[in-house]
C-alpha cells in the first residue's frame, strides 16, 4: 500500500532491521529483504550486524562477512567469565576528523574502534578497564545476563568527544577519542538499587544530542526521562514515563518525542495503548500526537532504537511487526506494515 504522504515526497526510503532481515521501503513499498532468517541487530550505512542463536554476533559489510570485535585474549566480563562477543548494538562513524573512522558498541559492554573502515578493530581499553567495570562493581546486566553498552554519540563539532550509554552503568565522556572517560550521571536515579545515587548503574535507555544546540542531551531511561543543557554534567528529570525510545527534533531544543511503556515488569504499552507523547517545553507539559494509531489493546512496544526522525518525517516498529509513519512530525500517523516481525532498528 502506498499512502499519502510518501506521495508528496520524490523518495522516502526506510531501513528497518527485524529479527528476521533487513526490510528496506521505498515509498511504501517493499523493495528488499536482505539476511533473511537472521536476527539483524543494527547496521550504518552498508554494515550490518546480525546475532545468530547458534553462531553468535557477526558482522557483514555490503552482504559480505567481514572480521567483527574480537576480545583480547583474557578479557573478563563482570562475571569472570571469559568475554566473548554476544551481540553488537550500535555502528557510529567517527565523524569528519577521521573519514576511515568506526565505533561498535557491544554485549558485553565494550566499545571498538576502527580506523581502517573495519578492517581491523581494538576494544577501547579505557573505558573496558574504567575503575566502575574492574573494581566499583557498578556493572551489572540490565534484562540481560551481562552489562551492554547500546548508543554512541560523536560530537559532530569536536569529534574526539565520545559519549556512551550502559545498561547498567550510566553515561561516559571521552575527550580525547576513549583514552580516558568521565562520568556522566549526576541528576539521575537507580531507584531499583538500595542507594539510588550509586556513581555507577544506572540504565539509560537511549541517549541524544540536539545536533545544533549540542549542549543539549535527552535521555530516556529505565526511571524516566531527562535532558541535560550543560553537555550531560547535569540531568533534569522531566517525567517518569518508563520507555525504551526518545526522539528529538532537529531544530528546536525543547521539543522530543516518547513511546511510553507500562513498567519493566509487563513491557506493554502503558494501559495497553500503543501511543506517541510530544513535548514542545522541555517536559513541562506533554500531549497526545497518536492520531491514527490503533485504539484496539495494544501489546508490542518499541526499543531504543525502534523510533526515528528526519526532518518533518518520523517513522517507528514494534516488538510485534508494526510499522508506522508520519510526514508531520508526529501529529498524525498512518501504518506502513504489520507483516514483519520484532523490530530492532528503524531508520530513514
Amino acid at each position: 500500500m502506498i499512502f499519502l504522504f510518501f506521495k508528496r515526497c520524490l523518495v522516502v526510503k526506510i531501513r528497518i532491521g527485524t529479527s528476521k532481515g533487513l526490510v528496506t521501503y521505498e515509498n511504501g513499498i517493499e523493495m528488499s529483504c536482505q539476511y533473511p532468517g537472521l536476527n539483524v541487530t543494527a547496521f550504518h550505512n552498508d554494515f550490518v550486524a546480525i546475532a545468530h542463536k547458534h553462531w553468535g554476533a557477526k558482522l557483514f559489510r555490503s552482504g559480505i562477512p567481514v572480521s567483527a570485535p574480537v576480545f583480547p585474549q583474557g578479557s573478563k566480563t563482570v562475571s569472570g567469565q571469559a568475554a566473548n562477543l554476544r551481540q553488537i548494538w550500535h555502528i557510529k562513524e567517527g565523524g569528519e576528523k577521521y573519514p576511515n573512522r568506526l565505533w561498535i558498541a557491544t554485549e558485553p559492554g565494550a566499545l571498538f574502534r576502527s580506523d581502517d573502515l573495519g578492517e581491523s578493530w581494538k576494544i577501547v581499553e579505557g573505558l573496558w578497564n574504567h575503575p566502575t567495570r574492574i573494581n566499583g562493581q557498578h556493572w551489572f546486566g540490565a534484562g540481560k545476563d551481562l552489562p551492554f553498552i547500546h548508543s554512541i554519540i560523536v560530537h559532530p563539532e569536536n569529534n574526539d568527544c565520545i559519549y556512551v550509554s550502559v545498561s547498567c552503568a550510566g553515561i561516559f565522556k571521552t575527550m580525547d577519542s576513549g583514552l580516558t572517560w568521565e562520568i556522566m550521571n549526576d541528576g539521575m536515579r537507580a531507584e531499583y538499587l538500595p542507594n539510588p545515587k550509586p556513581v555507577a548503574g544506572y540504565d539509560p535507555h537511549q541517549v541524544l544530542m540536539h545536533p545544533k544546540h549540542t549542549n543539549v542531551l535527552w535521555q530516556q531511561n529505565h526511571c524516566g526521562v531527562y535532558r541535560s543543557t550543560n553537555g550531560g554534567a547535569q540531568w533534569d528529570e522531566l517525567s517518569k514515563q518508563y520507555g525504551f525510545c526518545i526522539a528529538i527534533d532537529d531544530q528546536e531544543p525543547d521539543e522530543a518525542w516518547i513511546i511510553p511503556v507500562e513498567n519493566e515488569t509487563s513491557r506493554i504499552p502503558t494501559n495497553r495503548r500503543l501511543q506517541v507523547l510530544r513535548t514542545r517545553d522541555s517536559g513541562i507539559s506533554w500531549e497526545d500526537t497518536s492520531n491514527g494509531l490503533p485504539k484496539t489493546p495494544f501489546y508490542g512496544i518499541v526499543l531504543r532504537n525502534g523510533l526515528v526522525k528526519k526532518g518533518r518525517f518520523m517513522a517507528f516498529g514494534t516488538t510485534n511487526g508494526n510499522v508506522y509513519c508520519s510526514d508531520d512530525k508526529g501529529k498524525t500517523w498512518q501504518c506502513l506494515t504489520t507483516n514483519l516481525t520484532k523490530v530492532n532498528y528503524i531508520s530513514f
